[in-house]
């Protein structure tokens, strides 16, 4: 949006003034002789654009007379104009005439004073230009200013300077990979100043096909060229070289140099997040370890942890209580003792069977508060062989009274 301050038309009484004295159109006429105008609309001149006549206000410059080129075409406005009303002493000016045939001369399109060879070439994916510029007597023309546009066949545009290589002679170079017609539009411009002649050019190249299928034979003198940078073998005949095709003998080894500070970055970030990964979160090998080794005893039958343990803790419940009736055996429990002997031997060896088979899935548990046993297994045996002589010995006691009592009868 614009925010317009003051009206578009101006109608007040001034004289242009001469912006750019460089201009063609304006060449020939001195700010004294230029008569005033009765009006004209505000515009604002673009940017490239070249502003001979204007009317510096207290906002800004109003341009009154501008042109410029853009590609090959040419524009010319003029602010003012309606001659009965705002152009009255301009119409009677003598140089009325003057600038209005420059202005026409310049905006018509002009034939160019020199000749020009324009020759185009296309290799190896590269389009190549060249021009030879020469004047009416046949001299080259040296230090011209050669700029344009391509058009690719997508209707890409994109820009083009030539560049000067010899004595007339100017050469630029442009992608031309794609299959299709390269349009170039050029405008030269031969001098400086208001003598300085200009002009357009019109060229183009075409891309039809590859390169390659313009060969209808073998490059032979490529291919030994090749074979000689690279060391490879020439195949001979069609049948000979079936058999060679693949043959790597006589080949030198293929080497390949290759940068590792990437792969070596990649592996530092790797190991660096599992540094973190450690230090952030509290890992127990241990415990990992044991985890693993209970899954593949699950995995190959063993009972439960939890299972080997209510089995284990009956048993060795069963085990206590044993030892607490054996505590104070009684005189006549000679054959019982045998029996709980032989009952607790069983006991023993299961529980410890029970152990050594669930010694890696046994979680780790606190003890339990219970006081251990004043004696070891050690003392336990043979605390049970001395009640059992002493069962023995009672017995034999009570027989050898009895027979005694036998003969006293």
């Amino acid at each position: 949006s614009r925010l317009v301050r003051r009206s578009l038309i101006s109608e007040v009484t001034f004289v242009p003034r001469i912006s750019d004295p460089l201009s063609s159109l304006i060449a020939g006429l001195n700010q004294s002789d230029i008569p005033p105008l009765g009006g004209y609309v505000l515009s604002t001149a673009k940017p490239l654009a070249t502003v001979a006549l204007a009317r510096p206000t207290e906002d800004a410059v109003d341009p009154i007379l501008a042109h410029w080129q853009v590609g090959l075409g040419k524009t010319v406005a003029f602010a003012s104009g309606m001659w009965l009303r705002w152009g009255r002493q301009w119409a009677a000016w003598p140089g009325f005439s003057k600038l209005w045939a420059q202005v026409v001369r310049w905006v018509s399109r002009q034939q160019p004073g020199a000749a020009f060879d324009v020759a185009t070439s296309v290799q190896g994916g590269k389009a190549r230009v060249r021009i030879d510029a020469l004047d009416k007597n046949a001299e080259v023309i040296n230090f011209m200013s050669i700029e344009g546009v391509v058009v690719d066949p997508k209707n890409r545009a994109q820009r083009l300077t030539l560049t000067q290589t010899g004595p007339g002679r100017y050469e630029a170079e442009f992608d031309a990979r794609e299959v299709g017609s390269y349009v170039m539009n050029l405008a030269y411009r031969i001098g400086r100043g208001p003598d300085a002649q200009r002009g357009t050019l019109q060229t183009g190249v075409s891309v039809s096909f590859s390169p390659e299928y313009r060969e209808l034979s073998a490059n032979e003198a490529l291919l030994e060229d090749l074979v000689r940078r690279t060391g490879g073998n020439v195949l001979g005949e069609i049948e000979q070289a079936a058999a060679r095709l693949f043959d790597p003998s006589g080949l030198p080894r293929a080497e390949i140099r290759r940068t590792i500070w990437e792969d070596l970055v990649r592996l530092m970030l790797v190991l660096f997040l599992i540094d973190v990964a450690i230090r952030r979160i509290a890992i127990d090998p241990v415990k990992i370890a044991k985890r693993l080794r209970q899954r593949i005893a699950e995995m190959a039958g063993a009972p439960r942890p939890e299972q080997a343990a209510a089995t284990l803790g009956a048993l060795k419940g069963t085990r206590e209580k044993l030892r607490d009736e054996m505590k104070g055996p009684a005189p006549d429990a000679a054959a019982r003792f045998e029996a709980r002997e032989e009952q607790l031997r069983s006991t023993e060896e299961l529980a410890r069977a029970l152990d050594g088979a669930s010694e890696l899935e046994k979680p780790v548990v606190a003890r339990p508060t219970r006081k251990a046993p004043p004696s070891s297994e050690s003392d336990f045996t043979s605390r049970l062989l001395k009640a059992k002589r002493r069962a023995r010995d009672q017995m034999g006691r009570t027989e050898d009274a009895g027979d005694a009592g036998q003969s006293s009868g």
